[in-house]
């Protein structure tokens, strides 16, 4: 797949979106590939030998489209083409996360983006520098779309803002923990996501099916924060929202260091390949 080629097609009327992009992520990954969720629908990155302008090549995708997704109760979808507004822009050596980019050979902010959404999710060694994103070859969220704004901050892109969102993280909207939310009989863990906003679009990094549908329907409140905020500013903003939660909710009988605890088993849950 050219991540160049620019190419996108975009399926709409669908029921579930987040579905849809589980079932088409790796189907057809040498033609077409799945790249985020839109409001009732999906975008498609296409295989730079494909036009979604071009009537013989939109006709080839619905077909293939027609193989799967009406097995899974998809059938008033349509497929069109679609150019994203996207947030690009060329990376010029303007500090040490321009630089280390353009080491790595990614001299566009779409690239440098699509490069930190396939990178492995995991902790880095040193939140408070970025560039070990770079070292440890993996991130979080925090580091991911932290890198990404300071990125855009250096390049004199300055619309772009690095977000916390809080979201009741639960066993639908995050699959890999629902073994410790059972263990400790809890439906949700309120956690502090971060992710950035451009314009009108949420744009999400975190690993390579990440898309603000995952959690919209569960979100909390959202802030805006620095880069540099990810650290301490960012776990005692939450730790703040816990400990009224757990004041709210006395039922629970847990302390905060307890919940806490419990928190990061779910984060470390996340980390680990299956």
């Amino acid at each position: 797949m050219n991540k160049n080629a620019l190419k996108y097609i975009k399926i709409i009327n669908l029921s579930n979106p987040q579905r849809a992009f589980e079932l088409l992520e790796n189907e057809f990954i040498d033609i077409m590939y799945a790249d985020y969720c839109v409001e009732n629908g999906l975008v498609m990155l296409l295989d730079e030998n494909i036009d979604a302008d071009n009537e013989d090549d939109l006709l080839f995708l619905k077909q293939l489209l027609d193989g799967i997704l009406p097995k899974f109760e998809e059938t008033m979808y349509d497929v069109i083409p679609y150019t994203p507004d996207n947030l690009s822009f060329d990376i010029r050596p303007a500090g040490p996360i321009s630089e280390k980019f353009l080491a790595h050979n990614i001299s566009t902010f779409e690239d440098a983006a699509f490069f930190i959404r396939m990178m492995p999710y995991g902790r880095n060694q040193n939140k408070t520098d970025l560039t070990t994103v770079f070292a440890d070859g993996c991130g979080t969220c925090s580091t991911k779309h932290a890198l990404l704004k300071q990125l855009a901050d250096e390049n004199g892109v300055g619309d772009v803002k690095l977000i916390i969102g809080l979201f009741r993280m639960n066993a639908v909207n995050t699959p890999k923990i629902a073994a410790t939310l059972n263990k400790y009989q809890l439906e949700y863990i309120p956690e502090a996501h971060n992710y950035l906003k451009w314009e009108n679009q949420v744009l999400d990094y975190t690993h390579k099916s990440s898309s603000y549908a995952d959690f919209e329907k569960d979100l909390i409140e959202e802030i805006e924060i620095l880069p540099h905020q990810i650290t301490d500013y960012k776990v005692a903003y939450h730790k703040q929202y816990l400990k009224a939660w757990l004041e709210a909710e006395q039922e629970r009988n847990l302390t905060l260091d307890e919940l806490w605890t419990i928190r990061e088993q779910c984060i470390a849950d996340l980390s680990v390949l299956k």
